[in-house]
């Protein structure tokens, strides 16, 4: 008799690209970029940027469960120390921070080869990058957090020449804050797949919340998990500081029709509804 154990399928390991959560549009009070930083920086997540960066590790553990996907074992963020030696933004560590801490008992990866990862990848190359992750697969899947405005950078070291990943303030538009780039690692051939991309310019996958824009202030659903649009940047919405406790999240596809490939397609909201939002997925919280 075949165990159960040894009849489930091998979970598949992948990497997570994420872009940062939401944060201040003017400079705060210069303090330390990461705890213990001589250096100091400028940015700070909103008090949304925080709830959200909380919401990643329910949100991924509910996604790896469903498409049977590795647990993520490792993550990495931009080094808030510019390669010039000054200070840049903070703002994907502290989005990546609790979910790093959740998995890895520790901050997030900001260093490889004791070298800073800045977005640009200038000093951990592309292909230093590509390396350190194909390794990391052999533990379970990767999260990494990024900026806007090098998340195209960080798409084409993870798969050479993939341009599926805006780039930012060009025709191609801005990658959205609720973008879920997945790109399933392919063990037998040593390589990454891409995310498929629709022509929204958004990936197959988003990351959606138990509120939205156009509901009452504070009505946060219990089972409806909202998923913005693109052209809205994604950006989670503010059910008002009284209630930002009781934000929940979900990565959700988007596709809409029922089908093998489709087993939960998004429902559809009204009209008016739909101008800032592609539906909604279902969820216990």
């Amino acid at each position: 008799m075949t165990s159960s154990a040894s009849a489930q399928t091998p979970c598949t390991p992948v990497v997570y690209a994420f872009r940062h959560a939401e944060d201040e549009s003017e400079a705060v009070t210069a303090y330390e970029c990461f705890p213990g930083s001589p250096v100091k920086c400028t940015t700070k997540l909103k008090p949304t940027g925080t709830e959200h960066a909380n919401l990643y590790v329910e949100m991924i553990t509910s996604f790896e469960s469903l498409k049977n996907y590795c647990p993520v074992a490792t993550v990495y963020s931009v080094n808030p120390v510019l390669p010039t030696g000054g200070g840049g933004t903070n703002n994907p560590f502290y989005t990546a921070r609790p979910l790093a801490n959740t998995v890895m008992n520790a901050d997030p990866i900001i260093t490889i080869g004791g070298m800073n990862l800045d977005e640009f990848l200038t000093k951990v190359t592309s292909s230093i990058l590509l390396d350190e992750l194909k390794n990391k697969m052999k533990l379970g899947s990767a999260a990494v957090f990024w900026t806007s405005d090098g998340l195209n950078d960080l798409g084409k070291a993870i798969v050479p020449d993939f341009e599926g990943i805006p780039v930012k303030n060009k025709a191609e538009g801005v990658p959205p804050r609720n973008a879920a780039y997945v790109f399933e690692y392919d063990a037998e051939n040593g390589v990454f797949v891409p995310p498929k991309v629709p022509p929204t310019n958004s990936t197959q996958y988003v990351q959606c919340f138990n509120f939205a824009s156009f509901r009452a202030a504070g009505d946060v659903s219990s089972t409806k998990y909202f998923c913005g649009r693109a052209k809205e940047a994604g950006s989670i919405s503010d059910p008002g500081d009284a209630k930002l406790y009781k934000l929940h999240g979900r990565i959700c596809d988007t596709c809409t029709s029922l089908s093998d490939t489709c087993p939960s397609p998004l429902l559809p909201l009204t009209e008016s509804e739909s101008v800032s939002y592609y539906g909604y997925c279902q969820s216990p919280p």
